[in-house]
């Protein structure tokens, strides 16, 4: 498990759409990757790099799958759903 340093969280169009397609939305996945410190490394052949999986300042239970930049330290969320 990565320890992870999120400095900037990058939002498009498609990956907007696609990552609260399952009802979270983005204030909810940028409040969960703001207090986020460990990423879980996500499995071969996925797409995204890394999840991480936590409780919202609003007490939701989510799971954030993320590509993230080594070098940027930015995170451009993927999918978002929530668990429990």
């Amino acid at each position: 498990m990565p320890r992870i340093k999120i400095d900037a969280v990058e939002w498009g169009d498609a990956n907007e759409q696609h990552a609260t397609r399952h009802g979270v939305s983005v204030g909810e996945i940028e409040d969960l990757l703001a207090h986020a410190t460990i990423a879980y490394r996500n499995r071969k052949h996925r797409t995204g790099d890394y999840f991480v999986r936590g409780t919202t300042t609003g007490g939701r239970a989510i799971k954030v799958v993320f590509a993230y930049n080594h070098d940027s330290h930015t995170v451009r969320p993927i999918a978002a759903w929530e668990e429990g």
